[in-house]
Order: structure tokens, then sequence, then C-alpha cells
């Protein structure tokens, strides 16, 4: 029997590390032993054999580290036997497992693999770079053996480069040879490189040993990737290469030479290889394009000064960070960087990606009508909602600047011709809406005039809250009603502008807006309420549900059945049987208790206009008028899904929420948006509410002691401190809206005029089977989500520092 002995005069755990280190060796030499005497036989034996041996090692080890925890657990003996007793049947369940289920093998393998590659490869970085201060000829001859390797290695494996010995039915592929030929003679240029001190000679040295590196990688070039060169982008593509670097090395103090010299390298490439149609050209012609760049890329490793020693423990520096920031770069690089470049790319392609387009697939999305429809322009300053969202501004502002008056007796002079201006307006639609609706919009003149007058108004608003922050009026009501106009000229601006695009446009604006406000409204008002933790559990509970499911809950409610059936869904059943209620004997009773609700909000908003609350005067108008226009629909029977059948009786007349365009116009788009509303806003709400208990007791005492009234110290308090908690939520729903896709399949399928870009993008990518218009629609959408991704970003940036 075989003893290890180890040397005396050693701890407990130098011991055990010896032990497990001859054990390991053990085991390496047995699979190395295994692996010689059985590869030449049979491949798949020694794999049979390989993941016999590991799967002794994963089980000896769940063994020896259960009997260890064994001795090194403090609980009870009950305890340390049930863990013991886990350990070692997990262990074992993973051997069997590992030897009997493929997928179970291959996972292990893979982790084993990742871990072992990365342990490599981060040990390997840390000592190349360790040579960059001992010993510069090692460092510069690892580098470019390294940089020969892995470009070679990328032309091999993706096919450009290729190496067959043979011929006819007997060819071999012998590609990977060329990494390490490629390799050595990288590494032997980067040894001349440190060799040659003075100019012009190392710079004649780099670009000789580019050139032969370059002309090595031509030579093999596939017949599928030779380029059909182009002289005039040859020749354009590095002299505007050269000059756009050589400017930036200019304004950032850098040597001119060198920075013209890259940008050449850079156009040469795209002027040889990404201009140009690859497999139509000739290896003379691939020659050349890769000679070249080899040589100017020699060229620019020449001109680079000679390495001091300040120079290399700088870029020493500098390595340590890259080396550990390379895994995420690496894997960012995989998922978001390469598929998002290749995905722009197809975009410049036709619908089979083979051939160059340029922009032609941008100019088909935008020449459908389905995606981008601007017909109706003119009839948004006609709308209700226009009209609506004129008379809402105009009292809006006008609360602004009676409210600013109370304060300190200043009239904003030009906010105040603003409004003057919006009321004209308003007057204007309501004369032309109410006199001749289909006329209305003839005047071009009053396009132009409300285009400008409301522009102006926002950009007033803006430079006059940044000129006299804090008591600038624009909150409790008069916010709100600024706020609702802008809902109603989004509504004015979305149900005329139509198609895919718009209605991108439009989740983005209302989804926000709704779920944001509401979120906030209710994290406010429970604030310390009765029932506060069960309420906000209660609305929070949505987020748990997928879209999918939700989509589904909410296509039953808005479901309808044939008229002569009852109404399963819930909202037509409420609508049918309001217009049963209307039209019977119940009507006026009904009507008379709206109105008397209307007049109690009519004395509320009084009582708030004589005692200066403006919040609760103007939400109690708002509040009262639709309860007075539904009290007098009541009145006159003119409310309710119902309508009068042939003999006179009445029958249901259900509303298609989804698909009833006749019906609900654009509206069946809101109604998609409900879901997703009813999803965020407790989100919203959760989020706003941490926000809202951080903000500091101390500044709502003092508003106290200032007399602030509820409404002030919200808006001119809590909001403030709490902006960057909104501008975060707003963000993720933004960017969560612009990407919806599963709601709209699952309730419409894009039909009916509810398309968005997700849905319009997988159509035309996978139904379709044109990839490069999905392309091109992915890229819109990457580059509607970029500024609010950039804006919250520099943003948090700003916070940060």
């Amino acid at each position: 029997m075989v003893q290890v002995s180890l040397p005396t005069g050693l701890t407990e755990q130098q011991r055990r590390r010896g032990v497990q280190a001859v054990v390991l060796l053990v085991v390496l030499l047995s699979v190395s032993y295994v692996a010689a005497t059985v590869a030449e036989r049979d491949l798949g034996l020694l794999l049979d054999t390989w993941s016999r041996v590991v799967a002794a090692i994963i089980g000896a080890g769940g063994v020896v580290a259960s009997l260890a925890s064994w001795r090194a657990s403090p609980h009870s003996t009950a305890r340390r036997i049930t863990i013991t007793a886990l350990g070692i049947a997990s262990a074992l369940v993973l051997w069997y497992l590992y030897l009997t289920d493929v997928l179970v093998r291959a996972t292990v393998q893979s982790v084993v693999i990742a871990v072992v590659v990365s342990a490599v490869v981060f040990v390997a970085a840390n000592k190349w770079f360790d040579a960059s201060l001992k010993d510069w000829r090692r460092f510069s001859a690892l580098t470019g053996v390294i940089g020969g390797a892995a470009v070679s290695g990328l032309l091999v494996g993706n096919r450009n480069m290729g190496l067959f010995t043979g011929s006819g039915d007997a060819l071999t592929d012998r590609s990977l040879l060329l990494v390490p030929v490629i390799a050595v003679v990288c590494g032997a240029v980067g040894i001349a490189l440190t060799a040659v001190k003075r100019q012009p000679g190392k710079a004649v040295v780099g670009a000789a040993g580019g050139a032969v590196a370059g002309l090595l990688i031509g030579a093999f070039f596939r017949s599928g990737s030779l380029p059909a060169l182009e002289p005039v982008a040859l020749l354009a593509a590095p002299l505007v290469g050269a000059a756009l670097f050589a400017g930036l090395g200019q304004v950032r103090g850098r040597p001119i030479a060198p920075a013209a010299v890259t940008g050449a390298a850079f156009g040469w490439l795209i002027g040889a290889f990404g201009i140009p149609l690859l497999g139509d050209g000739t290896i003379i012609e691939a020659i050349i394009g890769t000679t070249v760049l080899g040589a100017l890329v020699g060229l620019r490793l020449g001109l680079s000064p000679e390495a001091t020693m300040e120079s290399r423990i700088r870029l020493e520096r500098k390595a340590r960070a890259i080396i550990f920031l390379a895994p995420a770069l690496l894997f960012i690089a995989a998922t978001l960087v390469i598929p998002t470049i290749r995905t722009m790319w197809l975009s410049l392609l036709d619908r089979t990606g083979g051939e160059f387009v340029g922009l032609d697939q941008y100019r088909l999305a935008f020449g459908d009508p389905n995606f981008y429809n601007v017909r109706r322009w003119a009839d948004i300053f006609v709308s209700f909602e226009f009209l609506v969202f004129t008379i809402i501004l105009a009292v809006g502002l006008i609360t602004v600047l009676f409210t600013r008056k109370q304060i300190d007796q200043f009239w904003p002079p030009r906010l105040s011709i603003a409004t003057g201006g919006s009321v004209l307006l308003a007057g204007i639609a309501l004369i032309g809406w109410a006199t001749a609706p289909e006329q209305a919009a003839t005047p071009t003149v009053l396009t132009f005039v409300a285009i400008v007058l409301l522009l102006g108004i926002l950009i007033m608003v803006i430079r006059y809250l940044k000129a006299h922050p804090g008591n600038s009026g624009i909150s409790g009501g008069s916010g709100m009603a600024l706020t609702l106009a802008m809902i109603f000229l989004g509504l004015a601006l979305f149900t005329n502008l139509r198609g895919t695009l718009f209605n991108n446009i439009w989740w983005v604006f209302l989804v926000t807006i709704v779920a944001t406000g509401v979120g906030l409204a209710i994290a406010a008002l429970s604030d310390g309420a009765k029932g506060e933790s069960f309420a906000k559990a209660m609305i929070f509970m949505p987020m748990a549900i997928s879209f999918v499911g939700a989509s589904i809950i909410w296509r039953f409610m808005y479901i309808a059945r044939p008229p002569t059936n009852d109404q399963t869904g819930v909202l037509n059943s409420l609508w049918v049987g309001l217009g049963q209620l209307a039209n019977s004997g119940a009507a006026v009773p009904v009507a008379i208790g709206f109105f008397l609700l209307v007049g109690g909000l009519v004395l509320l908003a009084l009582r708030g206009f004589l005692s200066g609350a403006m919040g609760i005067g103007w939400g109690s108008v708002f509040a009262a008028l639709p309860l007075a226009w539904i009290g007098s629909l009541f009145l006159t029977g003119n409310i309710g899904g119902v309508t009068e059948g042939p003999g006179g009786q009445l029958i249901a007349d259900p509303i298609l929420f989804l698909s009833g365009t006749n019906q609900v116009g654009a509206y069946n788009n809101f109604f998609i948006m409900v879901p997703f509303i009813w999803i965020y806003t407790g989100f919203a709400m959760v989020i706003l509410s941490a926000a809202i208990k951080g903000v500091p007791s101390d500044l709502i005492d003092a508003s106290n002691v200032d007399g602030a009234t509820e409404s002030q110290k919200f808006w001119r308090v809590v909001v403030p401190q709490i902006a960057p908690t909104i501008g975060v939520v707003v963000t993720t729903i933004i960017v969560t809206v612009m990407k919806v896709f599963d709601m709209v399949a699952v309730m419409t399928n894009g039909n009916f005029g509810t398309e968005v870009l997700a849905n319009a993008m997988w159509k035309a990518a996978f139904t379709q089977g044109n990839r490069g218009l999905g392309s091109a629609i992915a890229v819109m959408l990457f580059l509607l989500v970029l500024p609010i991704m950039f804006v919250n970003i520099r943003r948090m940036q700003k916070e940060f520092h």
C-alpha cells in the first residue's frame, strides 16, 4: 500500500493542503494515462472515461465536504446529522445525474470549462502585463503573438481565411495552421520594433513587418471574402479618415502624424472591405487590401515613441482595470453591442440580407400609411380634444397669473400676452367647431397661429419657471389644469396622427403620465393613512401578473356578445345595464342625484376659491363638469348601450372596445393601454411611496411653521425632494412601454390600427420574411429609447458628482 508521508512540523491546514495536492496530482496522472491509452482507439471511449473520472471527483468531493462540515459544525448532533446526510445525498444525486443525464453532464462541463478558462485567461493576462515592467521585448513579442492569433483566429473562424490540402473529394481543412504561423510573424514584428530605437528606421520596420503579415493573410483569403476594390472608395475613405483623425488629434493636443495614420488605416479598412461587395473580387485585390492595411497598422506602431518606465507603469495600471472589466465588457459586447451593430447593418440590406440597399428599408417604412400617416394634420385643430385643451390651458394659465399676483403683485408680461392669445384661440376654435366643424380647419393661418402660440407658451413657461423658482404658481389646481391640458393636446394629436410610429409615441405619452401621476397620487394620499399597507399591497398585486395574463383578463372584460345574448364582459354588461336604467322610470331620480353631486362640488369650488385653495376649487370644477354632463344624458336617455329595435323594443348595443373603430375611433389603443397602466401604477406607487417617506421631517416641520397648506407642502417641499425618484420611475416606464409587444399581440395582434413598433418588427422580420425592414424598425425603436437613456444617465452622473 502506498503511503503519503508529509514533513513534520507543519500545521494541520498545511498537512491537509498537501494531501489534497497529492490526491489531485494522482487524479490528473490517472486522467492523462487514460487519455494516452484510449485516445488512439476511440474518442467516444475517452470522453466516457473522462465523464466517469469527473463524476467520481464530484461524488468524492461532495462526501468529503459533507463529512468536513460534520466536524466543523457548531450545531446540535441531530442538526449536524441532517446537514451531513443532505450534503452526501446531494453529492450522490449530482454524481448519478452526471453519469446518466446528458444535459446535466453538458451543463457541469460547461461551467467547469468556463471557470477554468476564465481563471487561466485572467492569470495569463496579468502575467502578460507584468512583463511590460520586467522585460519590454518579451512583452512586445507576446503582444504581437496574441494580436496575430486573435486576428487570424477571427478570420479563420468566420471562414474568411482557409488552407486546404489534397484535391477533389479528398480535401483536408488545415486552416487552423494559419493561426500560429501568423501569430509568430506578428511576434517577430514586435521584437523587431523593440530592436530599432530611432526614426525613421522604426517606422520602416513597422510598415514592412505589417505588410508581410497582411500579405500572408490576404494570400489565404477564401473566394467568398475576396473584395472587388473600388478605386474611388479606396482613395476617398483613407483621406477622409486621415483628415478626421488628424483634426481630432489637433484638438486633443496629440501628435498629428500618428493620428492621421490611424485614421487612414480605419478608412482603408472601410474602403477595401466595408464598401465593396465581398465575393466578387480576386486574390490579388485581397492581397492589396490586406497588405496596405497591415502596412498602415505597422507604420502606426512604428511611429509610437520609445517606451519609458513611466509610460510602462501607466500602461500596466490601465491594463489592470481592463483585465478586471474585460469579462463584463465581453459579455456586454456579445449580447448588446455586436447584435446592435449587426442589426444596423441588416437594416441597410434587402429583405434576404444579401444586397446592400442603403436607406431603402427606412423609406419603405415611412412610405407606408399604416406606419406613418399625417394626412389628418389639419383635423387636429377642429377636434373636440383640441377644443378642451385650449379651454383648460387658458383656465390654467389665468390661474397661474392670479396666483402669482397674490404672491408678489407681479404679472409676467409675455406670459400674460400668451394667456390672452390662448383665450382668443380657444374662442376661435369654439366658434369654428360649433358652427362648421367640417370647415373650421380651412384657414391655414389658424394652424400656424396655433402652433406658434403653443410653442411660445411652452418656452415662456419653462423660462419663467427657471427664472423664478419656488413660488411660481404652477402647482395645485393650476398645475393640475396645465397637466390635464397637455393630456388633451396629446389626445388631439394622436387620435389624428395615425400609424405604428405614432401609436408607440402615444403609448409613451399617455401611459407614462397616467401611471406615474396616479401612482404618485396614491402614494401621497395613502401616506400614514389607516390600512395603508393593505391598500398598497392590493394595488401592487397586479405586478405579479404577466403581461400576457393581464391582457387575457382585460380581454374578457372588454368582450362583447351578440345583442340577443346576455353580455358576459364586465364593461359591456355595465354599459348595457346603464342604458336600460336611463330608459326606465329611474332615470329622473338618478339624474337628480347627479345634479345634487354637482351642486355640492360647486359649493366646494366656491369655498376653495374664497379661501385661496385654488387646487380644491379647480379640482371641484373639473369633477363637476363630467357629472353634470352625465346627469343631462340620463334626462335625455342618451346614455348606455341600448338601441331601439324594429318593433320599438330596446335591444343591447355593446361597445367593441378593441375592434370597433367606428364606435371608439383610435381610442381602442387606449383600452389596450389600460392593463399596462393597471400593472405599472402599483410599481410607481411603491417606489414613490418609499421616496415620500424618505423626505426629511425637518422640511415638513419648517413648512408648517411658515403656514403652508397641504397642497403647498406637497408641490413645493415633497415633490422637489422626490424629483430624482420620479425621474427614475418615468424613465423605467418609458423604456418598458417603448418595447411593448405581448399586450398588443394578445389583444389585437396589431389589427384595427393598434400596431406598435415591436409587433411590426416581429411581423416584418419573421412573418413576412423581410429581415431588412424588421431590422430597420428595430433601429428606430433603439433610436427612440436612446435619448431617454442618455438623459437619465447624465442626470444620475450629475447627482453622483
